[in-house]
């Protein structure tokens, strides 16, 4: 029931034209109804300008810029955008993050005819293959089938370099510099190198692959009961992966320091292996008066800085990743910890931090222990089809309670402030009871087949010779 003055708007469908119209409901002073398709007859207009340039305009017109073109890129590929605001500021994306390289690969894994041994898998459910399987010489399974699709290199993403005023005026033709008009604001991807007197890009190559191990496959079984369509595939390619260095204005630095993840490790090559390049965590960034750490200034890399935020990890969370070697308490994924400030060399405000706790529910890696959804659902490889998650993804309706446990799986669940406050973090599995406009229907698992009232299951409903054909 509604209270006297409450308003509602609801939206209906017309039935003749099919389009959307309004209906609004005022409950106290009788019905009023607004009928017409909402329509928007013209395109609205963007107060944002939005404009881009060439790799070949980049290297023509801002020869500043060419440690952060990509060589893999070509002169037409899109090099920088710039988006204008309302006010005149400009966001110039000038830095494009390249995939270099990317091969999808398909084969047949299955036996040839019905006496050859049955395909194993590994507990990730992987399938081995040799060096003719994934090549045009496969003549593995029914078909000898095998496909690879190569993508050209292309950006992936495109960093934030610049932040520039309306009044900003580049006098130099150098980019971003203490002498230019107007402010700045600059974001470095690289280090400077005294004797050039430049920035030498920070970027590093990583290779990646899905699935990791050497000379596996992801296992696509086909037909259940045909075991010579079964087919393995990966993903292989290489990507650039830059580390921004520092955040430059006309009188403040910000610097970075990152060292290795022991997760997150790629592969040697196409066929996988981890111990390839590491990735890098943030370890720490200061601030700096920007006179303090001018080249050739008194100070230089000895100045002590205004502030610093540290950061501190474990590898407590989903341990037996596939892409970290470590042992013992170290073989899991990066997770932060603390996370606290020091103050022109004082140390005093680390016993204060914000630190991070994490939920109970932190089981090992499964590749397969997620659900249709892509969330967390363990998986038990060796039980019914039912407890597999490649045969049944679906969400067990049954353990409302478990679910919203499993939702929290590597998620934090509290963080400690430095005044002694706490945040707390609670979590329920996502639901839904609507699939369009039908009620969603509930899954129930079959039992088992039989012939009679008595609940004794058989293999078959009905035997041979009491089918009658008609």
């Amino acid at each position: 029931m509604k209270k006297k003055g409450v308003t509602s708007f609801e939206l209906a469908v017309d039935e003749k034209n099919a389009s959307l119209k309004s209906n609004f409901l005022n409950v106290e002073n009788s019905n009023k109804y607004f009928d017409g398709p909402i329509i928007r007859e013209n395109r609205v207009a963007r107060k944002n300008e939005i404009t881009y340039l060439t790799k070949k305009q980049i290297s023509d017109y801002k020869p500043y810029r060419q440690p952060y073109l990509s060589t893999s890129a070509l002169d037409h590929h899109i090099a920088e955008i710039t988006v204008t605001s309302v006010d005149g500021t400009r966001y110039i994306y000038g830095l494009a993050t390249y995939n270099t390289e990317q091969k999808e690969v398909t084969f047949s894994v299955g036996r040839a005819k019905h006496s050859d041994p049955k395909i194993e898998t590994d507990a990730n459910g992987f399938v081995l293959y040799n060096s003719e399987q994934n090549s045009p010489n496969n003549e593995t399974g029914l078909d000898w089938y095998y496909q690879s699709t190569e993508t050209p290199a292309y950006a992936t993403a495109y960093l934030l370099t610049e932040v520039l005023s309306p009044d900003y005026v580049d006098r130099s033709n150098n980019g971003p510099s203490p002498d230019d008009l107007g402010t700045y604001v600059k974001y470095v991807y690289g280090e400077f190198d005294e004797v050039t007197n430049s920035y030498t890009a920070n970027i590093k190559t990583y290779k990646w692959r899905t699935p990791l191990p050497l000379n596996k496959a992801a296992y696509n079984e086909g037909i259940f009961n045909n075991a010579s369509d079964d087919k393995g595939n990966y993903t292989y390619g290489v990507k650039e992966v830059w580390y921004i260095s520092s955040i430059e204005t006309k009188d403040q630095l910000v610097e970075f320091y990152t060292s290795e993840r022991l997760d997150g490790m790629g592969v040697i090559g196409e066929n996988g292996e981890v111990g390839g390049e590491h990735l890098q965590k943030l370890d720490s960034l200061s601030l700096f008066s920007l006179i303090d750490v001018q080249r050739g200034n008194a100070y230089g890399y000895d100045a002590v800085p205004i502030k610093t935020v540290h950061l501190e990890y474990d590898y407590s969370l989903c341990k037996n990743v596939l892409n970290n070697l470590s042992a013992g308490s170290d073989n899991g994924k990066l997770a932060l910890k603390k996370v606290y400030f020091t103050f022109n060399g004082s140390r005093k405000a680390r016993f204060n931090p914000f630190s991070f706790e994490y939920s109970n529910c932190n089981p090992d890696y499964d590749i397969q222990a997620y659900n249709r959804w892509g969330t967390f659902k363990p998986n038990n490889d060796g039980g019914s089809l039912q407890d597999q998650n490649k045969y049944f993804p679906y969400v067990d309706q049954n353990t409302i309670d478990s679910s919203n446990v499993w939702a929290s799986a590597w998620n934090i669940v509290a963080i400690n402030l430095p005044s002694g406050g706490r945040i707390s973090i609670e979590y329920e599995s996502d639901d839904y009871a609507y699939v369009q406009d039908k009620p969603a229907a509930q899954m129930f698992k079959v039992l088992g087949a039989t012939d009679n009232i008595t609940n004794e299951f058989k293999s078959i409903l009905y035997a041979k010779d009491t089918i009658r054909i008609v």
